[in-house]
Order: C-alpha cells, then structure tokens, then sequence
C-alpha cells in the first residue's frame, strides 16, 4: 500500500477534513501545519511548526515529519504549498466549500504547485478549467462517506449525552460554523416552529468562529436550551445519526461531503440552492428558493407534523445515496493518483 501522509492547516474546510476522514486508513497520520481546526472531531494529530505563518517556510518541517518515500495529501492550497516546497510528492483536494477567493490569484496560485488537483464536482472542476488551470491536472473524484458504523449505537450515545430522549424529534444542522452557513436560520426557524407547538432540538456539531455569536442570537429567541453546540468532540456523522432531519441554509456550497453524509444517513434533508449548488441531494432534498427564516420554518412545520412525509423523504435518500455515492470508486481514483506520483 502507497505511504500517504494527510497534511491539513486550521483554514482546511470542515469538508475537506471531513473527505479525509472517510478516505484515510488508521495506519495513516495527520499533519497539522500549526495549531489543528475546532471545526471537527479529528483523530491524534501532530502539529508542526509554520514560522510566522509562512507555508513555504514549513517546507523543511513538513519534510522532517513524514516517512521516508511517503506521500502528501494536502486537504487545502496552504499544506500544498508547504509539501511542494518541501519537493514531496503531493495531490492536492480541494472541496467545493473552499472560497475561491483563497485560491487567487488563479489559475497562478495552483499551476506553480504543478501537482494533480482532485474535486468532487464537475462544476468546480469546470469553474478551475475556465480560470486557465489545465484540464489535464483536476481530476474530478466524487465525495466518498465513511464505512457504515452502528447508526443505532450511535443514536442513543449522542442523545444520552446532550439529554434527548428517544421520542425526541432531532434537527441536525452539520454545516461549519461560518458566517456563509447561516446557522441563526436555523435557530430562527427553529424558535418559530416552538411557537407554533411542533419542538425540535437542534444539534450543531463542530466549533468555529461564528459559536458564540449563534449561541448568543439562540438565547435572545427564548429557546436556546433546545440548541446543543456540540463542539469538535461530536463528529458530523454522529451528529447525523442522532437526528431526524437535516437543514442547509447556507448561502455559499455547504460541501459535497458534508451533503453526502446527510444522504447516506437517510435524513429527510431541507436545503437552499446556494448550499447544494450542484444538486448532489437530488430528489431527496426540499429545495429553498429563499434563505429567510420563512420558508425555511414552514418546511420544516411540515415535516415536524407529518412523520410520513419524513418517512418517504428519508427513503428517497436511501435510494439517492445507493445511486450516486461510491466510496470505492473515489478510493481507488486516489489510490491511481498516488501511484502515479514521482
């Protein structure tokens, strides 16, 4: 098997990293450049030194770190850099969830790393071709979800812990905590539907920037203690087995894998157009045209008061994910790559 060192820094998108963890082997190590993100539950990392900040001066450090004839896995541009200046052999993966301002200026900032560059749609693949990357080096390799854990097990754990009882009825809100994902929505449209009687607890997994401003506007709705902020020691997927419903009000690309998780945990799933940019869900998902707190409350009554109409959204998830989602087929998409590199 192909020595692979996954290398992240704290701007790796929480969907990146979580890209990483569903394809990554126990035997394989994570690298941080710097501190590590509080976005997601990671395993042990090794953090190593990033003088003043520089990527390319982490080069010598990063090489130091990994086995002899190993491989980098660069999970956002500044990793890359520092693996390329290091002259490792080195993909780099980016997620639809990256700004692509951070890239700028394109198609310079990726071309000089002169490393395959792997996306999981073809519509940021597209976006990259258009700005002068060449073709020939982004693959487009579609979003793998983790092997399939106790679902169940994992239910009961997370709502034991946060206080949930079984007839509880969950909403999972899995997006990084950023400014984009819109997380007080949520909260908004959360606090309309206790108003209106249908109660739902909120389960926010992950940590991020925007926490403290989201628990805050939670407190000011007057149901802040149905919002549970879970904090980096929850995963997404735990999250997602806990709850019953799924919710993406973001106004940027939530992220393929974030997405994928939600299909693969047959979730009835209400997202914004902005969120699911390239359809991913599919037919499984409730499409919002807006991203007021409106329609996304109405949705959601709907579905707090109609089990059967969550029921039939979450079959068609099932079926969706069966369809599209092929953990092998972007395995061994990787798997070619790194065999292919110097």
């Amino acid at each position: 098997m192909t020595n692979v060192v996954h290398l992240i820094d704290a701007e790796t998108p929480a969907d990146a990293t979580e890209q990483m963890l569903a394809l990554r082997t126990d035997e394989q190590p994570v690298i941080c450049l710097g501190p590590p993100p509080a976005h997601t539950a990671l395993p042990e990392v090794r953090s190593i030194h990033r003088p003043g900040g520089n990527s390319a001066g982490a080069a010598r450090w990063v090489r130091r770190a990994l086995p002899l004839g190993a491989r980098v896995h660069a999970w956002s541009l500044a990793p890359a850099i520092a693996a390329v200046h290091g002259q490792l052999a080195t993909v780099l993966s980016l997620s639809d969830a990256t700004p692509l301002e951070t890239l700028e200026p394109m198609p310079w900032s990726l071309a000089r790393l002169r490393c395959p560059v792997t996306v999981p749609t073809e519509a940021m693949r597209q976006t990259l071709i258009d700005a002068g990357l060449n073709a020939d080096t982004v693959t487009l390799l579609p979003p793998a979800t983790a092997p399939d854990a106790d679902r169940a097990d994992a239910r009961r754990g997370v709502r034991e812990r946060f206080g949930l009882s079984p007839e509880a009825v969950v909403l999972a809100a899995p997006s990084e905590l950023t400014a984009a994902a819109q997380h007080r929505l949520v909260c908004w449209a959360q606090a309309i539907c206790h108003h209106a009687g249908s109660t739902a607890e909120l389960l926010v997994p992950g940590s991020g920037p925007r926490q403290r401003n989201i628990e805050y506007f939670a407190a000011t709705t007057g149901f802040g203690a149905h919002m549970h902020v879970c904090g980096p020691s929850l995963g997404r997927r735990d999250a997602l087995a806990a709850a019953d419903i799924a919710a993406f009000a973001d106004s940027a690309p939530a992220g393929a894998t974030i997405l994928a998780e939600a299909l693969a945990a047959g979730l009835p799933t209400i997202a914004t157009r902005a969120a699911d940019s390239t359809g991913l869900l599919g037919p499984a998902a409730v499409r919002l045209e807006s991203s007021a707190p409106q329609p996304l409350a109405r949705e959601l009554l709907r579905l707090l008061d109609d089990a059967d109409a969550r029921a039939q959204l979450a079959r068609r998830a099932v079926a969706h994910a069966t369809e599209t989602l092929g953990a092998e087929v972007s395995r061994h998409g990787r798997a070619e790559i790194y065999s292919t590199l110097p």
